[in-house]
């Protein structure tokens, strides 16, 4: 279940980016900006407690010493060399630049277009545009329990398949229910990085 455990990293990453910033800006609003982080620090402790406890001690007898040599050198940058010429690597990198290309044109332009051409407010525009980045706290779990059920090529195909239909459906998009179902499909973008990681 290896897409489930990267999904839900990742989304856990997504949830502080959406949530300590809010906090963050209370803080300010009370004092001065820089006690925020001292919000962060109480969840530093836990993990570190956390690991602590659940990770066990490394035995020392099982390491073996490993001298950078040059020979080591050489295989290392043979093994890799040999790793990115496997199709699935050349595939999938091409696939992942060319997803970015597209979403980084989206995310560049998403709120003046929503603004400029389907004439909604400024705060409908920056809403949707972060339900886009907060819909990845679902999107990245829901993207590598998928991977795990079907496998990493079919559940490739459908974010692509999602993200591409939601671009062209932008289009003929009137109403704001369907705005905002468009996002949430594009949204499913996010959870490309779990294949890739993967």
């Amino acid at each position: 279940r290896t897409g489930t455990v990267v999904g839900i990293t990742m989304a856990s990453g997504n949830l502080g980016n959406a949530i300590l910033p809010i906090f963050a800006g209370i803080m300010a609003s009370f004092a001065v900006w820089q006690y925020s982080f001292w919000l962060i620090a109480p969840l530093f402790a836990i993990t570190t407690v956390a690991m602590w406890i659940h990770i066990p001690p490394s035995n020392s007898e099982s390491h073996i010493r490993n001298d950078v040599t040059l020979a080591s050198i050489s295989n290392g940058v043979k093994q890799l060399t040999e790793g990115i010429k496997q199709k699935g690597i050349v595939r999938i990198s091409m696939i992942e630049i060319l997803m970015s290309i597209v979403v980084q044109g989206f995310v560049g332009f998403y709120p003046v277009y929503l603004i400029t051409v389907k004439n909604v407010s400024a705060t409908v525009a920056t809403t949707l545009f972060g339900i886009f980045f907060a819909s990845a706290i679902l999107v990245q779990p829901l993207v590598g329990i998928l991977q795990d059920h079907i496998g990493s090529k079919q559940t490739l195909f459908l974010i692509m398949a999602s993200l591409f239909i939601s671009l062209l459906g932008l289009f003929w998009a009137t109403t704001l229910p369907v705005l905002l179902f468009l996002t949430l499909l594009a949204s499913s973008r996010a959870g490309t990085p779990v294949i890739n990681n993967t």
